[in-house]
């Protein structure tokens, strides 16, 4: 299937004007408190340091996209929108379920890589013979 954030050439569409480097990407989720593999809520993200990266991602967004998703009222919830637009642009997944946690409903999230590494060491190209 097709990124739906990027288009033949591979350049990005409908939210940004260019891609932001993945090394932008892991600093954010690292500033989020956020891990590959572990769930998390809403409430465990961490807003300390949002001036830090917060400008820099709005250079990243068509400006109309800006305006909607990170100056009107940047929430947790927008929080969570921001990483479900950048996550498949670095073949990611981010899965969601919701869950009863002491008499409350609550969404948790986990980011997964939607692609397997080759972790065999091997470069060159792969042939398959049927017999």
């Amino acid at each position: 299937m097709p990124d739906p954030y990027v288009d033949r050439k591979g350049m990005p569409t409908k939210l940004f004007r260019k891609a932001p480097p993945k090394e932008f990407f892991t600093e954010v989720l690292k500033q989020l408190h956020v891990q590959y593999h572990r769930w998390f809520s809403k409430d465990d993200l961490s807003f300390e340091t949002l001036e830090s990266w917060l400008p820099e991602l709005e250079s990243y967004y068509i400006p109309c996209k800006a305006d909607r998703f990170l100056h009107n009222d940047f929430s947790k919830h927008r929080c969570i929108t921001v990483l479900r637009h950048l996550a498949p642009l670095y073949g990611i997944e981010i899965q969601s379920q919701e869950k009863v946690l002491n008499g409350h409903k609550a969404t948790l999230y986990m980011l997964n890589p939607s692609q397997y590494e080759d972790l065999s060491g091997s470069t060159g190209e792969v042939v398959v013979e049927f017999l």
